[in-house]
């Protein structure tokens, strides 16, 4: 009888360790494919960097009086290369957004600058660049939905306080 318990407390103790390893390992996993993600997010922030003087330079060509717009588009532009903090990067690339959607529909509004193919191959590319980081943000805030469910509900939480994995912040549009 006494080798009975004995043998049932060992298989409870492995069984238990195991269970522990798999919530780790599925905590680990959830995280590594976060920052995967997010240089997912990164790259397209870096297209989208590297395409915005270009798209200034052919609207300013065609329309110098619109001046105020592109300079601001430039500073925030400056202002999301220097960002460093997750959240300076996401308020940076809110602005970003905005000030972009501004200059395109200012740009709308001149023909001459509408009918040049310049500008209308810099337009399609920045769609394809937006569409790039959207879908990169949607699998990002969708892995961080996911890692914060692991590593808040019982017994994951217990594990998570081990490792020092706490619940992330989404990519919003705010």
């Amino acid at each position: 009888m006494l080798m009975l318990l004995f043998v049932l407390l060992c298989i409870s103790i492995i069984l238990l360790v195991c269970l522990l390893i798999s919530i780790y390992y599925r905590i680990t996993r959830t995280s590594l494919s976060a920052s995967e993600a997010l240089a997912n997010i990164n790259i397209a922030l870096e297209k989208r960097y590297e395409l915005i003087p270009d798209l200034v330079k052919t609207v300013k060509k065609h329309n110098p009086n619109g001046d105020t717009i592109t300079k601001e588009l430039t500073k925030v532009r400056e202002q999301a290369l220097l960002a460093s903090s997750f959240e300076e990067i996401v308020e940076t690339n809110a602005l970003l957004s905005t000030h972009l959607s501004t200059l395109l529909d200012a740009a709308n509004s001149l023909p001459k600058l509408k009918a040049d193919t310049r500008f209308k191959t810099l337009k399609k590319s920045l769609h394809k660049i937006e569409e790039e980081f959207s879908h990169a943000k949607d699998c990002y805030n969708s892995l961080i939905k996911k890692y914060n469910r692991l590593v808040t509900i019982f017994p994951n939480v217990i594990i998570a306080h081990f490792i020092g994995a706490k619940p992330k912040k989404f990519f919003s549009n705010a």
